[in-house]
């Protein structure tokens, strides 16, 4: 009698504790689907933050650049609803034979990211138009952004000034940007040399610059960072390297078939319509008829 009782008691214990791991198992499940309820929420609200970004960055993308003699220009804006923060300009300054162009990426497609574009932006409108050399541009946008972001933002940027005079062209390169100058005269497509990191909140380091000359019919391209995200169905990115090999065989294109060739060999290389991070392209090519002016 005694084992049957402890047996109806052992019996009823283990009855009780499934009936209480029931109760936590719809308390479980009911905390669940507030939670899953609550997570789809926060995703459409930060798809409609990441499509509104979207389509405020279209809006900041220029369409129109300024007539500058002895250069064409061509350039192309490929937004990713999955991250980015591109932007470019092209901007004469005071000096009539000088302009410059600039192309930067940030390291998130949100409204920080947009913000430090809007920023860059107008931090080089103030200096470009006093001409000011691109170390110390750089270093004032630097200065400016390195107060506002965040860990775990970045800026790459490419800023060049070119002179119409001596056509010659100091940049800063910093970051992961890519930039080539196609020389026509020797057939050859080099990559131009970086002078920095990123910007990120801890970045060190003084800004230096490069200066190199460009002679007629001289190409250069400037890519942000987002095509290195772009790979194949083997897991392999479309680097610089075949970049380099696409503008060498496309050197007698105009600017407008080498920026739709790039977008046109991205497309295919990774077999598919979205993008990862932003994308753009610019192409800036220099005339025939060049006139070296005396300083």
């Amino acid at each position: 009698m005694k084992e049957t009782k402890k047996l109806e008691n052992r019996i009823e214990e283990l009855e009780n504790r499934l009936l209480q791991k029931d109760s936590e198992i719809k308390t479980f499940k009911k905390e669940l689907i507030l939670l899953n309820d609550q997570i789809e929420d926060l995703i459409s609200k930060l798809n409609n933050q990441l499509k509104m970004a979207y389509r405020l960055q279209e809006k900041l993308v220029p369409t129109e650049f300024p007539n500058i003699p002895g250069f064409e220009f061509s350039t192309k804006f490929s937004a990713s609803l999955k991250a980015g923060g591109d932007y470019f300009d092209i901007f004469e300054i005071e000096d009539r034979f000088r302009f410059s162009i600039l192309l930067s990426s940030c390291s998130g497609y949100s409204i920080s990211s947009l913000f430090l574009s809007v920023l860059l932006k107008l931090t080089s409108h103030i200096e470009t138009k006093k001409g000011a050399p691109p170390e110390k541009v750089l270093s004032m946008i630097i200065k400016e952004l390195t107060s506002q972001i965040t860990e775990q933002d970045s800026a790459n940027i490419f800023y060049a000034l070119i002179n119409r005079r001596n056509y010659e062209m100091s940049y800063c390169h910093q970051g992961d940007n890519l930039a080539f100058l196609f020389r026509s005269h020797e057939k050859d497509v080099i990559e131009l040399k970086k002078t920095g990191d990123a910007i990120t909140k801890k970045i060190k380091g003084k800004t230096t610059s490069e200066t190199i000359g460009l002679n007629p019919k001289d190409c250069l391209v400037v890519i942000s960072d987002g095509i290195k995200q772009v790979v194949n169905s083997k897991g392999v990115a479309f680097d610089g390297e075949k970049i380099k090999k696409l503008i060498l065989e496309s050197g007698k294109k105009n600017t407008h078939e080498i920026r739709n060739e790039i977008f046109y060999q991205l497309q295919k290389w990774g077999d598919t319509k979205e993008l990862n991070k932003d994308v753009t392209v610019l192409v800036a090519e220099v005339k025939d008829r060049v006139l070296k002016l005396a300083r």
